[in-house]
């Protein structure tokens, strides 16, 4: 993902018969301000400010701990990029991710996502959903496809889909599920060379 965000992948579902369809926004076509987001989850709410990865893939290390300023797309990059500059660190450079963080509609369907140590606000930036490509909702889950990204390793370069899912558990806890699709291809005629599926899954509990 863009911004210093990492970015996923996934397909649409489709239904027949009596099954429930999704709620589906082309943001390439259609303004999602003006979309209907029925099936969305309502993210709105105060969580803790780092998620810890509660599942993997056997390439991440469960446990790893991840500020939440990290998990959405960006509008506003400048107000984002202030409010993480503010971020404390210790003598090794390693930052303090905040305290908590607080996510509140905005008029736009989006949310205002400001950051917390204590009582004092660090800083507030607006999510971009718009960012993505796609956006779906089913069954209270929120996905966002990105546009498809190429990036280059020692033995070629590798195509790469992205998608995240967001949704709220039943204690209520924020689940970011972050899904990366990789086609491996070759330097030499760019000959596919297998394919690739790396997932993580962290919870910020609500407070």
């Amino acid at each position: 993902m863009k911004q210093m965000l990492l970015a996923m992948s996934l397909a649409l579902l489709l239904c027949a018969g009596g099954c429930v369809q999704p709620t589906v926004v082309d943001v390439q076509s259609q303004s999602l301000a003006n979309a209907s987001l029925a099936g969305c989850p309502n993210l709105s709410g105060r969580y803790a400010g780092a998620g810890r990865m509660v599942r993997g893939d056997p390439t991440q290390q469960i446990g790893t701990r991840l500020p939440i300023s990290f998990i959405f797309p960006i509008e506003d990059t400048d107000a984002w990029k202030a409010m993480v500059g503010r971020y404390k660190t210790d003598d090794h450079g390693i930052v303090t991710p905040p305290d908590y963080a607080t996510l509140t509609p905005s008029s736009e369907n989006q949310y205002v996502v400001a950051t917390f140590y204590g009582d004092v606000k660090i800083g507030e930036y607006r999510t971009g959903f718009m960012k993505a490509q796609r956006v779906t909702c089913k069954s209270g889950v929120m996905h966002l496809t990105f546009a498809p990204e190429e990036t280059r390793s020692d033995y070629g370069p590798n195509h790469v889909t992205t998608v995240d899912t967001l949704q709220i558990d039943s204690n209520g806890d924020l689940i970011v599920r972050r899904n990366m699709d990789v086609e491996y291809h070759a330097w030499l005629l760019h000959l596919p060379m297998g394919t690739g599926h790396f997932f993580k899954e962290y919870r910020f509990p609500r407070i």
